[in-house]
């Protein structure tokens, strides 16, 4: 599935586990492949979370391929590194097999993996005897790998706050950390890849691939209001171009490749997906629409019968929910778990039936007034649906709250202050390079023209 933007496709695959979840499909059906978040053509490396989260897409699409993919348009537009070279790049681990050590840290660092002391973030690893943790960009959680001179003796991911094993596994893969992967023979593939390389794979490689070379088998392609796809895409093209060109400016002498290296355009991704059959998904069919044969699914929001209008009394909320209760079946969706205890108790105070949701609800065939049904999940919106007798309502529509935001992940720096306000002074630290010391407070020094603060250790 193709949509707009990259939070439109970020929500839409929420909505769809949401769905499974309700009916009791398992959530590994889907997947979502995420743009890089960069600015085109700016010198930096997309998030390690990001890249973590593309290559874990990439290998399941060669390894094993979901039932749905979700992505966008400015995502699909992106040139990728060869499918061959990824797939060359992978390696596994397996408990009493044979590994060449020797080989590890290269192999690692060729793949764009840190070396540290203590690994916290996917793109780390630390080797300390026969003990090697890797955060591999596979897993949520990093490997802990233990070996006997060449063999595996175990393989267990941890959590990385408490250095505490999580689960015990059989094998366990290494994926990219980086995408750009130089070859094993290149006399620079063990040295620190640049922030701003990913811009350079045109370079580097003879040719690029597209997501759509790593898609095994043709597939149905779902794009979501193709017009507002092709407008999209024309767009961000201009805003490449604009990209490319400040960029020439910057730095002329060693300039990124050009845009049509790293990017397709809209008439290229049509010529590549020609023999692909497409559906189209229209809010409404355009009048000069060409597909066919069409199906319709009718729906309602919410507000169009006065849920979700900020002002309205609960009373007049519970009214609603009532009425909707004679010829749908009404699913409230609650943001927390313990919303789902608080929005029963509330439910069953004013004497209305309240049950906790279950997927096998979904295939009851069950008639008449149904309890109201309450689920913890992640919807964007609800809808009310006659074809299906079902009302789906979230805590918005429900409470007419505000729009709900994407919370902002915690940044590494946010959790060193925080620690570092735990610190007093006379309290002993370990340095990385230099071992056990003692904290003597901070200081504020100018160096290289650069003002900050340095921790006094003795």
């Amino acid at each position: 599935m193709v949509t707009e933007s990259d939070e439109s496709a970020e929500r839409l695959f929420n909505d769809l586990c949401f769905f499974h979840e309700l009916i009791g499909r398992p959530v590994d059906d889907l997947a979502w492949f995420p743009e890089w978040e960069t600015l085109p053509y700016e010198a930096t490396s997309p998030h390690v979370g990001l890249i973590a989260r593309r290559m874990t897409t990439l290998h399941r699409l060669l390894t094993d391929p979901p039932t749905m993919l979700v992505t966008s348009i400015t995502t699909a537009m992106h040139r990728l590194i060869p499918r061959l070279t990824f797939e060359q790049a992978i390696f596994r681990f397996e408990t009493a097999a044979t590994f060449e050590r020797e080989s590890l840290t290269t192999d690692l660092l060729r793949l764009g993996y840190r070396r540290v002391s203590v690994v916290e973030i996917p793109g780390e690893f630390s080797i300390r005897g026969g003990i090697v943790d890797i955060f591999s960009t596979a897993y949520a959680n990093p490997l802990r790998i233990e070996f006997l001179g060449d063999q595996v003796e175990s393989i267990r991911l941890f959590d990385p706050a408490t250095q505490t094993s999580v689960m015990k596994l059989k094998d366990a893969w290494v994926l990219p950390a980086r995408e750009f992967i130089r070859p094993a023979d290149d006399s620079d593939a063990t040295t620190p890849i640049q922030a701003d390389a990913e811009w350079r794979g045109p370079d580097l490689y003879s040719s690029m691939d597209t997501l759509f070379d790593y898609l095994i088998g043709p597939p149905v392609l779902a794009f979501d209001q193709p017009e507002t796809l092709k407008q999209a895409c024309e767009t961000a093209w201009n805003k490449i171009d604009d990209g490319y060109l400040r960029h020439v400016d910057r730095d002329a002498s060693n300039p990124y490749p050009s845009p049509e290296r790293l990017f397709l355009t809209w008439q290229e991704i049509q010529e590549r997906i020609a023999a692909w059959p497409i559906l189209a998904l229209e809010p409404l069919t355009p009048p000069n629409a060409s597909w066919s044969p069409t199906f319709s699914f009718p729906a309602q929001a919410p507000g169009t019968i006065g849920l979700g209008i900020r002002g309205t009394a609960f009373s007049q909320t519970l009214h609603l929910l009532e009425g909707l209760r004679n010829e749908h079946r009404v699913v409230l969706v609650a943001r927390s778990r313990g919303q789902v205890d608080r929005l029963l108790a509330l439910l069953r105070e004013h004497d209305l039936p309240a049950d906790p949701w279950k997927p096998s609800l979904w295939s009851s065939r069950s008639t008449g007034k149904l309890p109201f049904y309450v689920l913890h999940g992640d919807l964007s919106t609800g809808f009310l649906s006659g074809d299906l007798r079902l009302a789906l309502l979230t805590e918005e529509e429900l409470f007419a709250k505000g729009a709900r935001h994407k919370p902002q992940p915690k940044s590494r720096t946010a959790t060193f202050l925080s620690s570092l306000e735990d610190l007093n002074v006379g309290d002993y630290v370990v340095h990385v390079q230099h071992g056990i010391a003692k904290y003597r407070g901070l200081k504020r020094l100018v160096v290289q023209d650069f003002e900050s603060d340095y921790l006094i250790l003795e």
